[in-house]
């Protein structure tokens, strides 16, 4: 029964948050970067908020619970420091924001835009259309250009070669008709 009422739970912080993202925040003018982090901001408190009143509303002693959190949390400290920096790392991602849905990034020699951006990974969909999952403790500890920071519009250098006898005005056509 308690299983029930936290899915439930988590369902409708899940739904709460998307809901607000897609009408009240879009109303206010927000660009879909800031809606993302703001929507899944909710979401995690939310789902956290409902947690604890379902554990207290089923008679569940919340007091011993913060001793065996704190064992919990120290066993995930340890145990899972990758999944832990990648959480952290997240948190910051979407705090500070240098990095934000629809960027058009490049980490670790992967050039893409970014997706979307969760508390554990980001998805970057390649200029080929591949999704590739990146995990956020790269955005921190590693270099990241963001070709779109300040300014959506952004120049990427394609190197070419011809042949040294190939007519230059045949190929500046031919750039011009790909462009």
């Amino acid at each position: 029964r308690v299983l029930l009422y936290l899915s439930l739970v988590f369902l409708m912080a899940r739904s709460i948050g998307q809901t607000i993202g897609r009408t009240i925040l879009a109303r206010m003018g927000f660009d879909l970067g800031t809606r993302e982090s703001i929507s899944s901001v909710i979401c995690y408190c939310l789902a956290t908020l409902g947690f604890i009143l379902v554990l207290h509303t089923q008679g569940i002693n919340l007091s011993s619970l913060a001793v065996i959190a704190g064992v919990v949390g120290l066993g995930v400290g340890i145990g899972l420091q990758n999944l832990s920096s990648n959480f952290i790392s997240g948190l910051t991602l979407l705090i500070e924001r240098p990095v934000q849905v629809g960027d058009f990034i490049e980490v670790d020699q992967l050039l893409g835009t970014v997706e979307k951006i969760s508390f554990r990974s980001t998805i970057i969909r390649t200029q080929d259309g591949v999704f590739v999952i990146v995990p956020n403790s790269h955005f921190v500890d590693r270099q990241v250009v963001n070709w779109s920071y300040r300014d959506p519009k952004c120049r990427l250098h394609v190197p070419i070669s011809v042949a040294y006898d190939t007519d230059p005005l045949i190929v500046t056509e031919a750039l011009s008709n790909v462009a």
